[in-house]
């Protein structure tokens, strides 16, 4: 029986006059703070050993109690009563016993387990039991990022652990000549007088401390000394046994095994009538017999064993093996001790379940003898099971539908909140529990405006290529305020090719709260020299050229001596006794860069190849030609001098990098001859002696070879537009849909049949039509340099259909057999067309008016 159930048990002193507060006993332990309580189902095992556990009464069962928190030490229990002492203990899973706590009247910070309070009032002590359960149900949404965009919502939740219950042990007593102990041994053995049986308390023991103890000295009961060896093993007189002097010390039992051979303090120590005399009795050794030697050797140990004590030295048995001529097994071993504790009577069951351990042949000493530590029984434990029940995930506002189900249990994967809230929004996730746990947790979605800043960037010089615009958030649309629309591409490709001047762009980001920036970047002027003449005079070689890209007084001429005018024009001074001439022009204060100017002039030579019709800039569309020709031309007197015209990459009077070359003076672009489109080439006209090598024309290495001034000369790539499919949509709202260009910008021209046109730069822009009906839109891509502009167009048709509605006629109460006519009614004669389902047959299914036949009534 477990006496832990008489919770309220009381233990007197008797004293007459003593005071019990009242209603002390009829109060149990309280646990403010909790928010649910559960009634526990122990269990007890009777009789003890035997594998059969049933329900403890009502009576005897205990509370636990729930607390729902986050934090693992949320319990607080009350012990009952007022003035009294209390002792709190806590339950040991491990030891399986309950050890010191508290000894205030309330405790708290508690986490899971088993609790026990003494109660001391006056003369009066009364023992209580509750468990605590800290419900850590866990519940989590992830962190929401600020912003207008759509976004996952990801959360957890969790039960975190269940609760494990144990049947409270008894109180533990120390041993004293009024506990009732009873020790049984099972074992496979030979000659069964060879054995002696014996009780070791804890910390004795071969290996223990505090001493090792031998048969005879406190902390070992000699419970039956092998006979075979009787005077060898003890001081106790054979006397104590029925057996014949003649068997003692004497192999006097050649049988085998005993089974459940035990040994009580019910029956007087000593006595021969109760003592077992091995040599007399059957095999396998079985019953119940009092002990050869008394128990008092193990008066004043605790049981259970206390803890902290080593593993090898708890309560255990001894068996002794005195003659080497046998073997055998050891297999099950139980002690029960009955005492009093604290809280009444109190029983500890120790059981080494089914073992198989060897039993020492010949080993006949405390030392090298078997012996066996026997564990507490296992108590009866069971899970409190603890399961999530509901998973619901909500907001502050109204659920979108499109977000999907709110049924987090059933479906946890992350939610596409997908269009986002547009005013500030709470996402809450509320995980319940079988036991009414609530836990919250809940995560902000500000939208705040969108960051549209453009990074900071500029200023560029002139013709340096496209450079790419970032803005703090990706994703929006770029475009040029006018006059200078086209000067970024909508993917934020800035354009220097326009001009040196000041261009302002737009970065605009739409959606549940858009936002814009603008920019305004300067673009420096490119430093160019046009217009080079070296010609030959007093003393030497003169040359001239004109600068531009900024102001002239900022121009610096190095390489050479002359003079920068204030209109650009730069005049060297004479350039004596040489025929080759370099200078490098620079503009500081502006800072794009410096151009080498080089020549050769030989002032023996009398070629000239001439002055072309153009020294200007030429921007040409892809699929455009070009022509300059010279507009005079003074051939050598030896007639040996031809006339050709080269197109290259060399600026200022040199040929570098040559393309093409002709005697007509037209060029067209040819990718084949691996040209770039935005690319300055020059047209050259060169005059030298003439060679017979056709694809040469002329020698290039002739001294007196004349190049003129090049005519500058750029091809842009032909855009391509694409306005997307002809489509049609139900409705006057559409989002058009052009292909973003590879090269150019793109808009949309204006149409007379919308109503509203959101933004004509971007691609997809939204458009409400006036009427339904066709409506044709144009998408028109430029590439440009300058004035100069390349283009291209596409057109979409768009087929604006007013959205049908149905109606399928009245219902149709009651139909006398299984066919009836329908009339249903197009809201849109010869436009709309409908189709019947449902189940039966129908004459004509796409028919307004349609017979329908079922099957059965």
């Amino acid at each position: 029986m477990n006496w832990k159930n008489l919770k309220k048990l009381v233990t007197l002193i008797a004293v007459i006059y003593c005071f019990i507060p009242e209603n002390l006993f009829s109060q149990d332990i309280t646990a403010p703070g909790a928010d649910y309580a559960v009634v526990t189902l122990y269990e007890e095992e009777q009789p003890l050993g035997s594998g059969n556990w049933v329900p403890m009464p009502p009576n005897e069962q205990d509370s636990v109690f729930v607390f729902c928190a986050d934090n693992a030490n949320a319990g607080t229990l009350v012990a009952p009563g007022s003035g009294c002492t209390y002792e709190w203990l806590i339950y040991d899973n491990i030891n399986l016993q309950y050890v010191a706590y508290a000894t205030t009247q309330t405790i708290t910070g508690l986490a899971s387990g088993g609790y026990k309070v003494v109660v001391t009032c006056g003369a009066a002590k009364a023992c209580y039991y509750a468990w605590v359960f800290v419900n850590q149900t866990n519940a989590s949404l992830g962190n929401i990022t600020a912003g207008c965009s759509a976004f996952q919502l990801s959360g957890a939740f969790d039960k975190v652990s269940d609760f494990t219950v144990f049947s409270p042990p008894d109180d533990p007593f120390t041993i004293d000549a009024n506990t009732e102990i009873e020790v049984c041994f099972t074992a496979t053995h030979t000659y069964v007088s060879d054995l002696g049986f014996y009780l070791v308390a804890p910390g004795f023991g071969a290996g223990c401390s505090p001493n090792p103890a031998v048969p005879g000295q406190p902390g070992i009961v000699e419970l039956l000394p092998a006979v075979s060896s009787w005077t060898d093993v003890t001081n106790i007189p054979s006397s104590v046994l029925s057996c014949d002097p003649s068997d003692i010390d004497f192999v006097c039992n050649g049988g085998n095994d005993l089974n459940n051979f035990c040994f009580t303090t019910a029956e007087p120590f000593g006595n021969p009538i109760y003592t077992a005399c091995v040599c007399d009795l059957p095999v396998p050794l079985t019953g119940i017999y009092a002990s050869a030697g008394p128990w008092s050797t193990i008066n004043n140990q605790q049981v259970p064993a206390a803890v902290g004590t080593a593993a090898n030295c708890g309560w255990s048995v001894q068996i002794y093996d005195c003659e080497d001529i046998d073997d055998g097994y050891f297999t099950n071993a139980t002690i029960k001790f009955t005492g009093s504790g604290v809280c009444g009577p109190a029983t500890h069951f120790y059981d080494s379940g089914t073992i198989s351990s060897y039993i020492s042949d010949g080993s006949c000493d405390a030392v090298s003898a078997s012996r066996y530590v026997i564990p507490p029984a296992s108590p009866y434990q069971y899970t409190v099971a603890n399961n999530i029940s509901s998973a619901v995930l909500s907001c502050s506002g109204t659920w979108n539908p499109a977000w999907g189900t709110t049924d987090f249990l059933a479906n946890s994967s992350p939610r596409n909140i997908n269009p986002p809230p547009t005013v500030d929004t709470w996402f809450i996730l509320t995980v319940t529990d079988n036991f009414g746990c609530v836990r919250i947790d809940s995560s902000l979605f500000v939208t705040n405006p969108v960051n549209a800043t453009i990074t900071a960037a500029g200023p560029f010089c002139e013709n340096t290529g496209d450079q790419q615009l970032t803005a703090a958030t990706p994703g929006g649309t770029w475009y040029g305020l006018a006059p200078n629309t086209n000067c970024v591409s909508s993917t934020g490709l800035f354009h220097t090719n326009l001009g040196p001047g000041t261009y302002c762009v737009v970065y605009s980001i739409g959606g549940v709260c858009p936002g814009a920036d603008t920019l305004c970047i300067v673009v420096k002027p490119e430093l160019t020299v046009t217009n080079i003449i070296d010609s030959c005079g007093p003393g030497g070689v003169y040359v001239s050229f004109n600068i531009s890209g900024g102001n002239p007084s900022d121009f610096i001429v190095t390489g050479g001596s002359g003079t920068v005018y204030p209109t650009g024009e730069f005049i060297s001074n004479v350039i004596a006794g040489q025929s080759d001439w370099t200078f490098i022009v620079d503009n500081p204060v502006v800072g794009c860069g410096s151009v080498t100017v080089n020549g050769s002039e030989h002032c023996d030579c009398t070629t000239s190849a001439g002055t072309l019709s153009s020294t200007t800039l030429a921007v040409m569309c892809e699929s455009e030609c070009i022509t300059s020709t010279v507009t005079n031309f003074q051939q050598d007197v030896d007639h040996n001098d031809t006339l050709v015209y080269y197109l290259h990459q060399g600026a200022n009077n040199q040929i570098v990098n040559a393309v093409d070359s002709n005697l007509t003076g037209t060029f067209c672009f040819d990718s084949l001859k691996m040209m770039q489109y935005n690319t300055y080439y020059y047209i050259s006209a060169v005059a030298a002696n003439r060679i017979t090598v056709p694809s040469l024309w002329i020698d290039l290495t002739d001294t007196c070879m004349n190049v003129s001034q090049s005519t500058p000369v750029m091809w842009l790539q032909n855009p391509t537009a694409s306005a997307g499919s002809d489509t049609s949509v139900c409705g006057k709202t559409i989002n058009l849909n052009a292909t973003n260009p590879s090269s150019g910008n793109g808009h949309w021209a204006t149409s007379s049949c919308v109503q509203f046109f959101s933004n004509s730069l971007i691609i997809n822009p939204e458009v409400v039509a006036i009427n339904y009906g066709d409506c044709i839109f144009e998408w028109i891509v430029e590439n440009s340099y300058g004035t100069k502009v390349c283009s291209s167009n596409d057109f979409v048709t768009v087929h604006f259909l007013p959205s049908p509605t149905s109606y399928a006629g009245e219902d149709i109460p009651n139909v006398c057999g299984k066919t009836t006519d329908l009339a249903a009614v197009l809201d849109i004669p010869g436009l709309s067309t409908g189709q019947w389902s449902g189940t039966g047959t129908f004459s004509d299914a796409s028919s307004e008016t349609s017979t329908i036949t079922v099957s059965s009534f």
